[in-house]
């Protein structure tokens, strides 16, 4: 698109360019950008993309780095609030336990670690397993877990 926003049309994982919206949001000001008053800020697409081949679920719309980090408060190696609210990642694969999540190193633990929580939200990203999660998880569901299905249409059950 241009040097400040660029535009991902092809699956970042295996190059398709079979990707569909899964979720738009009206277009956002940058990160962490706080005011002390009311002014004018730059907005830019906020949205999901799917790939319909492998499943990826990317934001397809980039913000330069420079642009996008230039006055920027959090880093995720010391902010302690994304890794307190994340301090796990709940997984059933075993071969993903005791291992860490890329980019942000949350730990990685089985999903019977939720058993242990007092959470009352379960994200799950892998949507297409939906029915199967939740009934191996029922149990959580009657301690009051909620469960937030962001795709393919968002749903908290």
């Amino acid at each position: 698109m241009d040097k400040i926003l660029r535009h991902d049309q092809h699956c970042r994982l295996c190059g398709s360019n079979h990707l569909a919206t899964a979720l738009k949001l009206e277009d956002t000001p940058l990160e962490d950008q706080f005011l002390k008053t009311a002014a004018f800020q730059s907005t830019f697409p906020l949205e999901l993309a799917l790939c319909e081949d492998c499943g990826y679920l990317h934001l397809p719309y980039i913000v330069s780095p420079e642009v996008s980090y230039s006055d920027y408060m959090y880093v995720s190696g010391v902010t302690v609030g994304l890794r307190q609210h994340y301090d796990t990642y709940a997984e059933d694969n075993p071969l993903k336990h005791e291992t860490f999540s890329p980019g942000h190193h949350i730990p990685v633990y089985s999903s019977t670690k939720l058993y242990e929580e007092d959470s009352a939200y379960v994200l799950v990203l892998a949507w297409q397993h939906q029915k199967s999660i939740l009934e191996k998880h029922s149990i959580l569901l009657d301690k009051g877990f909620k469960f937030i299905i962001p795709l393919p249409d968002l749903k908290v059950i």
